[in-house]
């Protein structure tokens, strides 16, 4: 009995101490792995950095395992190739590109040794010349277009065309023989200040303050003159492409020659205000003859006008532009008569004619034949008898004509 109870406990012993061992392996291994996962996970963030990826460190073996990491491992491969292959043709094509540079260096020195830039000038296809640079070219043509005495403005019609080349360092700019080219080609416009008088140009000048002056010294110098005397003396710029239209005087001549031509209508309008009546305009004879017989008292009456003597058929000339009023066939009295309305209450007789050629409301211009010299009416020899009427009263024809 009491070694049945010897061999149970010793069995019972056995089996505890074989479950004890048995529970200790397994914590012991647990411990193990546990300590070595920790391991591995201090491993794995202490190195993870390395390269892009995770990694352990084996300090046995001194060699580097990457940690299988499925969520990661294949992105993080791709990072890693795509950055070595990055970094590898990078480092190639820089060296590529430096012998690239110097190589397209030593050609450019090469040829500047033997060629230089310059520009190829043509005009209408056909090559006319070289220059330096472009921009300083036609800022040279320009100025020297400017030059041009009297010019206004210019136009190129055959515009050039440049195109850059290298040319034998032995060429030589011609920029001279280009401008020559072009300025064949090119359209001026000539400018002078034509001084005026009345509207009519008499005399030119180069510049616009020439004319200015030339104009304001004439004018201080007439205007004293009678104030019914109306000289208007100005300017105005003209435009040529012939420079020979217009000969360009100096200011001193030009104030010469505008001078005269004032001095001249001065004149003129004062013998025209000898023969203006009421403002108008009587400054033509209309026979040329003797005068027989004055304005005045004559054999008891008053002669109204004048008689001028000439042979029969002789030209009479209307004494100023009008309408010819009345025409009159009659042998008594002032016999055929010629009556021209003038305006403003003026009007002319033309009596005793031996022809008429004018028809009432004729209009008529000074000097205008308009009848012939005769002896009709009551009349003692060929001659023109002329009369001048303000308002239907006659005046003296000498104040205005024959009275010389």
């Amino acid at each position: 009995m009491v070694a049945c109870f010897f061999v149970c406990a010793n069995n019972f012993l056995k089996k505890a101490r074989k479950e004890n061992k048995s529970k200790k392996e397994k914590t012991e291994e647990k411990r193990r792995k546990g300590t070595k996962l920790q391991n591995i996970q201090k491993l794995t963030l202490y190195i993870s950095s390395y390269k892009g990826i995770e990694c352990i460190y084996n300090l046995k073996t001194d060699k580097l395992y990457g940690i299988i990491s499925k969520s990661h491992e294949n992105k993080r491969r791709w990072i890693f190739i795509l950055k070595r292959g990055v970094l590898f043709y990078g480092k190639v094509a820089f060296k590529v590109l430096c012998v690239l540079a110097l190589a397209i260096t030593i050609i450019i020195a090469i040829v500047l040794l033997k060629y230089k830039p310059a520009y190829k000038v043509f005009v209408d296809g056909e090559q006319v010349g070289l220059v330096e640079n472009v921009q300083e070219f036609e800022k040279y043509f320009d100025g020297k277009m400017n030059l041009i005495k009297y010019i206004a403005f210019y136009s190129v019609e055959k515009e050039p065309k440049y195109e850059f080349a290298f040319v034998s360092k032995k060429e030589e700019f011609n920029k001279d023989a280009v401008y020559n080219k072009i300025a064949e080609n090119t359209q001026i416009t000539y400018s002078a200040y034509a001084i005026t008088v009345d509207g009519e140009e008499e005399a030119y000048v180069g510049n616009v303050e020439e004319a200015e002056k030339l104009v304001g010294e004439l004018s201080k110098k007439y205007a004293k003159n009678d104030e019914d005397l109306d000289i208007n003396i100005g300017v105005h710029q003209v435009y040529t492409q012939n420079a020979e239209d217009y000969t360009i005087d100096k200011s001193s001549l030009a104030k010469k020659e505008v001078t005269k031509v004032v001095d001249k209508k001065l004149e003129e309008e004062h013998e025209n205000k000898k023969h203006t009546v009421n403002g108008i305009l009587l400054a033509q004879t209309p026979v040329s003859g003797v005068i027989t017989s004055r304005y005045g008292s004559r054999w008891g009456t008053t002669h109204k006008g004048l008689d001028i003597g000439a042979p029969i058929g002789t030209d009479i000339h209307a004494a100023g532009d009008g309408t010819v009023e009345k025409v009159v066939n009659s042998n008594v009295g002032y016999g055929n008569l010629v009556v021209i309305s003038h305006g403003n209450g003026i009007q002319t007789y033309y009596a005793h004619c031996s022809k008429l050629y004018v028809k009432k409301g004729q209009k008529i211009s000074a000097g205008d034949v308009i009848a012939a010299v005769g002896s009709t009416g009551d009349s003692t020899g060929p001659h023109c008898h002329f009369e001048i009427r303000i308002d239907g009263v006659a005046t003296n024809p000498q104040q205005y004509l024959y009275n010389n």
